[in-house]
Parts: C-alpha cells; sequence; structure tokens
C-alpha cells in the first residue's frame, strides 16, 4: 500500500522546501526509535516527505511506500496529540491546522495495466527541486532515462515480487517517450555544507508507443508522487505531481 498524510502548518516564519531537510529530524524524533534506527541503516527509505507552499498555505507531506513505514510513520503523524513540533534550527514553533490522509493499494495501481484507458500525455510538475546522481556527479535536467530509472529502482526497492527495474524495458521506455514541452528552472536545495542544484516547475511528457506501454509509464509516474524521484527524497527533494490541464508559459 501507498499512503500519504498532508498537515497544514501554521508558523510565525515561512517555511519553504529549502526547510525540509530539518523536518527528517522532526519526523524521526516522533515515530519509534527502533524503526527510525532501521531507517537511518537503508540506502533506499520507504517512504518520502517535503515542504509545499499553494495557495498561500504551507503543508508538510510525509508519503509511506510500504504497510510497515505506514503502520510506523503515517499513523504517528495522524495521533492528535501530534498537532505542533518545534524546528530546532532556528528556534521555530510550528503548530499543525488540520490534517488528511490518502491510501492508495499497490494492487490497484497495477491492476490499471489491464483495465483502464492509456494516456498518452501526462503533464509532470516538478514541486521541489529533482536531480540525480549520475558517475558520482549530481544531475539536474530531467531526463527521460534518468526519470524512468528512478522511479523503476524506488518501487523495486519496496517489492517483494515485482522488480522494475530492467534495461530492456528502461531502453523502451526512452525510445518511446519523449519531453515535448517544459517550463523549468534550477533551483538550490540547501544541506548541511554543501548545496544541490535540481530543477523544478513542468514537463509534459508524450508517449508514442504501446497501449501497455502507456499504461506502465502512467503506473511508473502515480508511483512517483508517493516516492519522489531522483535523490534525497527523504529530506525534500525531487517531489512530483501529476496535473491536468496544460503547461503554463
Amino acid at each position: 500500500m501507498f499512503s500519504q498524510i498532508v498537515m497544514e502548518l501554521k508558523s510565525d516564519e515561512k517555511l519553504t522546501y529549502k526547510k525540509a531537510s530539518t523536518l527528517q529530524g522532526v519526523l524521526f524524533e516522533n515515530i519509534d526509535t527502533e524503526y527510525a534506527s532501521l531507517m537511518h541503516q537503508q540506502d533506499r527509505h520507504p517512504y518520502s516527505q517535503y515542504l509545499l507552499s499553494e495557495n498561500d498555505k504551507e503543508y508538510w507531506v510525509v508519503n509511506a511506500l510500504t504497510e510497515e513505514a505506514y503502520e510506523n510513520i503515517i499513523k504517528r503523524l495522524e495521533d492528535r496529540n501530534f498537532n505542533c513540533f518545534r524546528i530546532k534550527k532556528g528556534d521555530i514553533d510550528v503548530s499543525i491546522a488540520n490534517k488528511r490522509i490518502t491510501i492508495v493499494e499497490k494492487q490497484t495501481l497495477i491492476n490499471e495495466l489491464n483495465t483502464k484507458d492509456a494516456e498518452r500525455v501526462f503533464n509532470l510538475s516538478l514541486l521541489t527541486p529533482m536531480a540525480f546522481k549520475q558517475r558520482g556527479v549530481y544531475v539536474s535536467f530531467p531526463d527521460l532515462r534518468l526519470i524512468y530509472q528512478s522511479i523503476m529502482n524506488k518501487y523495486s526497492s519496496i517489492s517483494d515480487n515485482m522488480v522494475m527495474m530492467d534495461e530492456e524495458t528502461l531502453n523502451q521506455l526512452v525510445e518511446n517517450s519523449m519531453i515535448t514541452k517544459f517550463n523549468i528552472r534550477s533551483a538550490i536545495f540547501p544541506l548541511e555544507g554543501v548545496n544541490i542544484t535540481g530543477a523544478i516547475g513542468n514537463i509534459r511528457i508524450y508517449i508514442k508507443g504501446s497501449d501497455v506501454l502507456a499504461r506502465y509509464i502512467r503506473l511508473l509516474l502515480k508511483f512517483a508522487e508517493f516516492s519522489g524521484i531522483g535523490v534525497k527524497s527523504g529530506i525534500g527533494m525531487g517531489a512530483v505531481r501529476i496535473r491536468e490541464g496544460v503547461i503554463e508559459k
């Protein structure tokens, strides 16, 4: 199962995506110590989180990619006693105005591979800076091979019976889709002692392959709304959303 909790935040200080890395500490402080320790040891985390400013409001979004992560993370944050917290860096007091939870069963997405009509165009919003690491170097431009590869690796890491990542499938995805329109800019994501440059904005992806391939790409992109794309999705980078309508000029 994939789950998401969206918490509307209230604070005297504006909270942008640049503060998201500090919220990983808040997250770990409010879950079981043993589970938090396990998360520190894993290369790929079964969760993602980010800060989002939208319609003059600020939201903390936390996603869980497994049922275990849902039980240990989302349920802890859902507790009504978790209604405020302090960001230690800057001594910022934050209250939580409201919460909403979304749950999508993994099987629901898989079933859509055979039952739902295939879209050919996807408008993907890069909500927080998205970057990749290739041969030890950060890459900030949203290349489709890197996008698909990242999502497939994330899905494979939390799946017991469905390995997404293989070169043949990846090559087919890249050969049969293209970015036809984009409105992006570079953006800095600050970490302790280093700044990572990523891309933020909107891209349009067109699929020219078979219906099965188009539905497969839809599955990947819907999963990416929970997992994030690229590096550092556990501390606030790579958050994405499929959007309806046209890309702004």
